[in-house]
């Protein structure tokens, strides 16, 4: 626990570590009890390329986040030094059927979408673009080149609409607790299609053909053929995203990423893809 201890010293933190949750690409995760209270400390990792745009942080984001419901409660964030505390949520059984559990993440995610944002914040063409300057030199510029040509097909038949999205809302990052959902581990949110969050619930939690429905009807969306597209092509992107995303943190960071998960994605993309 060295490592946390450093770090929260130079902030003058009492805190008392519980254990830790998870030693991550971008950042370190503890239990604790912080002001009495059991929390989630997280410390960001310094990198050595700018591919975290933690815009969730800024107070303008982050107080929406809290005041819609959607983040559990902030008690501690200091951006310069990279920590931020928060309260945490004590995940439940939920006594509810499936349908209505995609029934509250569809609602759920409308409220995260409707977030205002500031001027300042990227988008996820911003990623894109840093990541192809990290691969460049990459043997895999094919790959890097469909998907940029993918996410142009996107957004010409999307006209362009952004909201502030997740962008990586995998299961792990959802908590539910009764009828309660908070969305966690916003370091790669940024300005981007509804549909990337969309299609990562659709596939996360591998909804057939009448949860789609159900997700998107709670999300105030109507199904038809050209959306149930848009979240076909999405879905395949987002898979581009993720093989891409573990070339890079390897080249930042060599052996992050293990070589059976970058296989299994490279396997996925290649069935998909073809299909």
């Amino acid at each position: 626990m060295n490592e946390i201890n450093e770090d929260l010293k130079k902030s003058k933190i009492n805190f008392e570590i519980i254990n830790k949750i998870r030693s991550g690409i971008t950042a370190n995760t503890y239990l604790a009890k912080y002001k009495k209270n059991k929390s989630i400390i997280k410390v960001f990792k310094k990198q050595k390329y700018k591919l975290i745009t933690n815009q969730f942080q800024t107070n303008f984001i982050k107080e929406q986040l809290v005041n819609k419901k959607l983040f559990p409660e902030v008690t501690y964030l200091n951006r310069k030094e990279g920590i931020l505390i928060y309260k945490y949520f004590e995940e439940n059984s939920i006594k509810l059927s499936r349908s209505k559990i995609i029934e509250l993440l569809g609602i759920s995610l409308i409220k995260l979408h409707s977030i205002k944002s500031n001027k300042n914040i990227k988008t996820f063409e911003h990623q894109i673009s840093a990541y192809n300057k990290i691969l460049k030199s990459n043997k895999n510029t094919k790959l890097i080149e469909k998907a940029n040509y993918l996410f142009k097909k996107i957004e010409s038949y999307e006209n362009g609409e952004k909201v502030f999205s997740h962008n990586d809302l995998n299961p792990t990052n959802i908590l539910f607790s009764r009828k309660d959902i908070r969305f966690i581990d916003f370091e790669y949110s940024s300005m981007n299609s509804r549909f990337c969050d969309i299609s990562r619930i659709v596939e996360s939690f591998n909804l057939k053909d009448e949860e789609i429905n159900v997700l998107l009807t709670s999300y105030g969306i109507k199904t038809n053929s050209s959306v149930l597209e848009i979240i076909k092509d999405w879905s395949l992107m987002n898979l581009y995203l993720d093989l891409i995303w573990a070339y890079v943190m390897n080249k930042v960071q060599k052996g992050s990423i293990k070589d059976n998960y970058i296989s299994g994605l490279e396997l996925k993309l290649d069935y998909k893809s073809n299909k």
